[in-house]
């Protein structure tokens, strides 16, 4: 389970059938843990370390508490209580599903490391909000990203996609026969521009970028 930083693909089908499990085997044993923790510290591994997902060693675990996840996790706002916690839940996941390298340090060492980590969390938790986002005295509203129902309503209300259809739809799959100077017969040009409700192809010199010549 190692994959070099160009091995987009397969590392993210690997890592999700790894948080994935992770996320089934909390419910099985009534854990508490937050899966998107192994999940970052799985980016961590692979874009920072050595890309191996089954070699934890103690090392790479504490880069990981002491400076990269907080890093991240409060630059985007994310809790961050339970990562150490979270962390080492992972690797005991890994161990017991047989997935960790014989030379990785047994679970219980990496608990200990965490729970090491454990209060420092807590207070990066209370203290809230990262000091850029501070500058705003007050945080700014969150941004919501439009659903795919909303962005399907805005882009069939899009005029300018309703006109992209209406050409596609009126040059056919052959196109429109051109003048010798590539433009548009002036029947044509003026049957296009009643469909687009537009004056804009009146002329006899107007042209489309696309068809046949005659």
């Amino acid at each position: 389970m190692q994959f070099g930083v160009d091995e987009d693909e397969a590392f993210h089908e690997c890592a999700g059938r790894l948080i994935s499990g992770f996320a089934d085997w909390l419910d099985e044993n009534d854990l508490v843990a937050e899966p998107v923790s192994a999940e970052l510290l799985l980016q961590y591994k692979w874009l920072e370390a050595d890309g191996d997902l089954a070699a934890w060693p103690l090392a790479h675990v504490e880069t990981f508490l002491d400076g990269w996840c907080p890093r991240v996790m409060t630059e985007y706002r994310l809790p961050v209580r339970l990562v150490p916690l979270s962390v080492a839940s992972f690797v005991e996941y890994l161990d017991e599903r047989g997935l960790l390298t014989p030379d990785s340090p047994r679970p219980s060492q990496v608990r200990r490391l965490c729970t090491a980590y454990a209060d420092d969390y807590d207070e990066l938790e209370a203290r809230g909000v990262h000091p850029v986002l501070d500058e705003f005295g007050t945080p700014p509203d969150p941004v919501r990203i439009p659903g795919p129902a909303d962005r399907a309503a805005s882009a069939a209300a899009a005029t300018v996609l309703a006109d992209a259809r209406a050409l596609a739809t009126w040059c056919g799959p052959s196109g429109r026969v051109l003048t010798r100077t590539g433009n548009l017969r002036i029947a044509d040009a003026r049957e296009l521009a009643g469909k687009l409700g537009t004056d804009d192809l009146d002329s006899p010199g107007s042209t489309v970028p696309t068809g046949s010549r005659s």
